[in-house]
């Protein structure tokens, strides 16, 4: 299913962790809180969190990543109720609208 995406985006190189680097790197500058963030990724500590990813990403990078919203469209398909493998179906055969970032204010 992430590959689909993935290929449907024309991204065709990813590396293994990427997601894991970019949630990593963006959570940092913009929340502030290694602790926390190493609990949540798995880290022993947080020391290893913060000296690996401080300073990679500057804070108003990071607040534009966090912002990133879907488009607005007047296609919302509510997902409650629905089991994995019809939410599965869906992701798989929807069309990306558009992937960019929200600017407005508002989270």
């Amino acid at each position: 299913m992430f590959e689909d995406a993935r290929e449907g985006a024309g991204i065709y190189e990813w590396p293994n962790n990427a997601l894991r680097h970019s949630f990593t790197s963006y959570h940092i500058p913009h929340f502030k809180d290694a602790k926390s963030l190493a609990l949540e990724t798995g880290q022993m500590n947080s020391g290893t969190t913060f000296a690996h990813y401080r300073q990679l990403v500057k804070p108003k990078e990071a607040e534009r990543f966090w912002n990133i919203r879907p488009a607005m469209t007047g296609k919302i398909v509510p997902m409650l109720g629905k089991s994995n493998a019809e939410i599965e179906e869906f992701l798989r055969t929807a069309k990306v609208i558009s992937c960019v970032p929200n600017t407005r204010a508002d989270p």
